[in-house]
């Protein structure tokens, strides 16, 4: 953005908003300093996700205590985090990530297999102060099933049984913290324009042929860990597939925010994709949360990293 946004911290042990998002990610899961979560979320911290909302400071310790219980060698490499804000108006942060770490017992796909899956995540969240106030957090567990050999039918029937019903707090949007950064700028220009337009192209007009408007002729697109669209057919191929299942279609940005640089601007979005998928039982209502990071030079998309919920999208279309 042309007007860079301050990133400051100031009165606090954080170097800036940067190093609190990307340090305290770190401590909490590679040095399982589980108890700093108590200090960074709230007990009315909303965690959205396709799978099911999560609110409280506990349900995220529980949550983070189950998922390292069963992962042995646990690491986790930080590929980039884009920003906008302020210490006055609240931060937006967008952090991508990826782990590895060997299988001693998933907490959802069974026992212990020994085998080493990589997992990606990417994490967008309202930060006021030194807490997390509101989260949406895209990934696909269905990849880190696929790596334990269990395939989308299967996970989607093993993930719908372990619901534990147990109440939840009532949560509270970022606002009511007192966050002012908004989650789309009034004015969108620059590679935030372009990266808006191109998207609202592809998914909501379904132009496919946008993408060789839109993507330099090498451009990479990377859907977590589990596949990689190599060059403009390759982005076209993935765009066409959407289409192609859902037919009857909305498509929103729910957020977008970005980052200049000289040779290399760094968009975030968050978005949404909601529609009728035909299937042999009828049409699905489904729904789908995804957020991109979108490198952008010039006017050219050159890599594009997009994480959302395929499990979830298969259990909408199959009932499960």
């Amino acid at each position: 953005m042309s007007e860079q946004p301050t990133s400051s911290m100031a009165g606090t042990e954080w170097h800036d908003i940067v190093d609190f998002v990307e340090r305290s990610t770190y401590r909490i899961w590679n040095e399982r300093e589980v108890d700093l979560i108590t200090r960074t979320y709230t007990p009315q911290t909303i965690t959205h996700m396709d799978s099911g909302d999560m609110v409280g400071v506990e349900h995220v310790v529980e949550d983070t205590e189950r998922a390292l219980a069963g992962r042995e060698g646990f690491r986790g490499r930080i590929d980039e985090t884009i920003w906008t804000g302020n210490d006055r108006d609240g931060y937006r942060t967008s952090m991508r990530w990826t782990w590895t770490a060997r299988n001693a017992g998933d907490p959802v796909f069974g026992g212990p297999t020994g085998r080493w899956i990589r997992v990606s995540a990417t994490a967008n969240c309202a930060v006021k102060g030194e807490n997390y106030v509101e989260e949406w957090k895209a990934w696909n567990p269905g990849a880190r099933a696929a790596q334990l050999g269990i395939g989308l039918d299967a996970a989607a029937r093993m993930w719908g049984s372990t619901s534990t019903g147990k109440r939840q707090p009532e949560g509270r949007p970022a606002a009511e913290f007192g966050v002012r950064v908004p989650a789309i700028p009034a004015r969108v220009h620059g590679s935030g324009e372009l990266v808006q337009d191109h998207l609202t192209a592809l998914f909501g007009r379904g132009d496919a042929e946008r993408v060789f408007a839109a993507y330099s002729n090498d451009a990479r697109l990377s859907v977590g860990t589990s596949r990689t669209y190599q060059h403009l057919a390759g982005i076209k191929n993935y765009v066409d597939d959407w289409l192609r299942l859902m037919p009857e279609r909305e498509f929103r940005i729910d957020e977008l925010y970005w980052l200049e640089d000289f040779n290399l601007d760094r968009v975030a979005v968050r978005w949404n994709l909601a529609g009728t998928v035909p299937t042999p039982r009828g049409e699905r209502e489904v729904s789908v949360m995804g957020i991109n990071h979108v490198h952008v030079h010039g006017d050219k998309i050159v890599a594009e990293f997009a994480e959302f919920d395929e499990l979830s999208l298969h259990r909408q279309i199959t009932g499960m």
